[in-house]
């Protein structure tokens, strides 16, 4: 929030917004400046907000390297334009630095601004992007290119093999990323600013707008198959997830493929208008292969409340919006839940500019689980394990005909409760969310959601359901089971051997 001259007033209060959830005014019951601390003079106005000196809770920042879909220039360069500003970042908080090559810490988290200082230095000079989207859209073009004549066979084959080569890695790094957010402790008082500086050179959602198919193309028979592999809307959910769980997301986007293309802020640009880029596909950049790198990236500011960069020299300014930051706090009379709601906050004083997150949710939402599952599966699918949660949850399969390659099976799946039994020994209208993902072979995961309601866990602790799936042979299928108001889960793999 910020003034005509830039700044945060000192006397902001409750009155001077309005905020609506779902479409439904909500009344607001404080406005804080997260900068606030203890022991500063607070302003006349005892309902206006605190301004103070340093922050009462230090924030959590996560420099978060999407090496798998960047190139090396551009990975490099966005490192080293994180240098400089080494002190500012842990002046706000511990930082963190990730990879997701694969996803793991490599530095921290820290408040030692020397050593991160050094560490990126040394990074700036040594990290690869894998250009894995790259490398599928290069090869796919020299098979195209090598096609000779009216060969619609070959063409149709290569465009839907290359298509769902990127659907399957795309949505792979989503999870991925997703996944990694969830394991990062919440400030439940919500005041506790959580920034994620996204390193990436961004990609396509649309794979349809890469893999032509206008009228005149011999693959226009694809376009329907093209279009279910359109992963805006999981962007989208993902989007909304972070913003949920309080992340305000800054990206920094350089390298060839958006060296043409102007800076977003979700301040000021709606996240869908995608003409106010340059098309980097134009008639003289043919050699670049990326459409419209920045819309995911843009769909995740709009819904943070955050900012897309691709000239690196504005960082500054950016961390200077930070200090900009006011918690707006409201109650509702529902009960607490794991859904998703719209949020949206609108100044009543003239002269006020707001840049928001626009989304909220309950203590876990369905995407969180959805990606949980969906790297678990991955995980056990290629031999590397993963993580089983807190809750104990077994599954067992009675494998069904199969008919044209694909099974329908049932799976029993069986969490006890007691681990947390204290924490809902009063709850008689619980409720207990299974979460299924489904890898097939050569293909991206599937993932659907169960749920028991208006359980009684007062008085029993161990609950069991049955889930309908179909496979394909070869597949590892897991299920995440979860406690609502808590959080807490369980997990259980099945990858069944077809005799």
């Amino acid at each position: 929030v910020h003034d005509a001259n830039g700044k945060v007033p000192r006397d902001l209060t409750p009155a001077d917004f309005v905020l609506i959830e779902d479409g439904k005014p909500q009344p607001i019951i404080g406005v804080a400046d997260s900068r606030a601390r203890p022991g500063a003079e607070s302003p006349a106005n005892a309902n206006s907000i605190e301004t103070k000196q340093e922050p009462e809770r230090p924030a959590q920042i996560v420099i978060y390297l999407q090496q798998s879909l960047s190139t090396t220039e551009g990975l490099r360069l966005a490192i080293k334009s994180l240098e400089p500003q080494a002190g500012r970042f842990v002046a706000l908080g511990a930082v963190e630095v990730v990879t997701d090559d694969p996803t793991h810490t490599l530095f921290g988290p820290t408040r030692d601004a020397i050593a991160l200082r050094s560490f990126l230095d040394r990074l700036g000079n040594d990290a690869e992007g894998q250009e894995e989207l790259i490398r599928v859209r290069r090869a796919f073009t020299t098979g195209d290119q090598n096609t000779t004549g009216p060969d619609r066979l070959t063409r149709r084959s290569l465009a839907r093999t290359a298509a769902r080569q990127e659907q399957t890695v795309l949505r792979a790094r989503q999870d991925a990323m997703l996944f990694w957010l969830s394991r990062y402790p919440h400030d439940a008082t919500g005041h506790s600013m959580r920034l994620l500086v996204f390193i990436t050179a961004g990609f396509d959602l649309a794979p349809a707008a890469y893999y032509r198919v206008d009228a005149n193309d011999l693959r226009a028979d694809l376009r329907d198959d093209l279009r279910l592999m359109n992963a805006s809307a999981h962007q989208d959910e993902i989007a909304h997830t972070l913003a949920a769980e309080g992340w305000t997301i800054l990206s920094l986007v350089t390298g060839p493929l958006v060296s043409h293309v102007t800076q977003f802020d979700a301040a000021t640009h709606h996240p869908l208008e995608i003409g106010e880029f340059e098309n980097v596909l134009h008639s003289s950049h043919q050699t670049l292969i990326s459409k419209a790198p920045l819309d995911p990236l843009k769909r995740l500011a709009d819904a943070t409340g955050g900012s897309v960069l691709t000239d690196l020299s504005l960082i500054d300014s950016r961390l200077d919006d930070l200090d900009q930051r006011v918690v707006i706090t409201y109650q509702v009379a529902r009960p607490s839940d794991d859904k998703l709601r719209r949020v949206e906050i609108r100044a009543v004083r003239a002269g006020l500019t707001i840049n928001s997150q626009k989304w909220v949710g309950g203590v876990s939402t369905e995407a969180m689980a959805d990606a949980t599952a969906a790297v678990l599966a991955t995980a056990m699918a290629s031999g590397s394990g993963g993580e089983s949660g807190r809750l104990p949850v077994t599954c067992s399969i009675q494998l069904g005909s199969s008919a044209k390659g694909v099974r329908t099976s049932e799976i029993e799946v069986r969490i006890d409760t007691a681990p947390i039994g204290n924490d809902i020994a009063s709850a008689d209208a619980g409720t207990l969310r299974f979460t299924l993902a489904v890898v097939n072979p050569n293909e991206p995961p599937f993932t659907s959601t169960n749920r028991l309601e208006h359980l009684d866990f007062s008085s029993r602790q161990g609950w069991s359901t049955s889930i309908r799936v179909q496979h394909r042979d070869g597949a590892t299928m897991a299920v995440i089971a979860e406690e609502s108001s808590t959080g807490a889960w369980g997990s259980c793999v099945v990858a069944p051997e077809i005799r």
